[in-house]
């Protein structure tokens, strides 16, 4: 069974059984879907742990935004935003803050550090 996080789920209102067709969701679809949590911003987002979904999260922080003209420090829209903010602000300044010993903007080379996970003693990492 498919359950729907919006209130229309199908054109007949109901849930899909077993392998069903099923389509993409409309922006009004997707307008519909509300926080449970309320967009209370000290409630973090934890359904979505990659970066890409948290970029997705930041994408509709602005949209919401800008759509709306409602800017509330006490969303979490707010929060996602000017955490964003923040970070841009740390690249914006980022040569000052090397020289300032602040920051240090470290390379990952995969192989050499893949080969140092390998010839670990820890077996969790040689898998």
């Amino acid at each position: 069974m498919i359950l729907r996080v919006h209130s229309d789920q199908n054109s007949d209102n109901s849930n899909k059984d077993g392998w069903a067709s099923t389509s993409t969701l409309t922006e009004e679809q997707i307008a519909t879907i509300i926080d449970p949590a309320g967009g209370d911003p000290k409630l973090d987002v934890t359904s979505i742990p990659s970066p890409w979904g948290r970029w997705d999260l930041i994408r509709t922080a602005f949209r919401n935004v800008t759509s709306t003209g409602e800017f509330d420090k006490n969303k979490l829209d707010h929060k996602l935003i000017s955490d964003t903010l923040d970070v841009a602000q740390i690249f914006f300044h980022i040569d000052r803050l090397k020289k300032q010993g602040v920051v240090e903007v470290l390379c990952w080379n995969r192989e050499k550090e893949l080969e140092l996970l390998r010839e670990s003693d820890l077996p969790v990492t040689r898998s």
